[in-house]
């Protein structure tokens, strides 16, 4: 029995083990903040894509960017030790356009959103 545990007699005098409010906490968090319900959460992002600006950008706002974003498959990883954690990584997929008035440029841009999620119970 660990330390956070405590026996006490039962209704039949069998010994039965109780533990406090931060295992039980604990207990709750490692249950409840599991891969499968935070990797679900974000995977409905999956797929998500959204337009952004026009917006007036630099000097006297005069140039405009706009840019249209996809936002791929996430990947987790939990970490379970002092605190719960997690590594979360979600593609990300954008098309950029920067109209000089003058000059229009073109980017496209692949990359990955980075995040790290920590659950604690005090």
């Amino acid at each position: 029995m660990d330390e956070s545990m405590n026996a006490v007699p039962g209704p039949k005098g069998e010994q039965m083990s109780y533990f406090g409010y931060t295992e039980f906490g604990r207990r709750f968090l490692e249950y409840a903040a599991s891969e499968q319900r935070i990797s679900g959460a974000f995977a409905q992002l999956t797929g998500a894509a959204f337009d952004f600006g026009p917006i007036g950008v630099g000097p006297a706002k005069l140039a405009k960017a706009a840019a249209q974003v996809r936002l791929g498959e996430p990947k987790l990883q939990r970490y379970v030790d002092e605190v719960i954690s997690f590594e979360l990584v979600i593609p990300l997929d954008v098309d950029l356009l920067l109209d000089l008035a003058v000059d229009r440029h073109r980017f496209h841009i692949d990359g990955n959103i980075h995040l790290h999620l920590t659950s604690t119970c005090t």
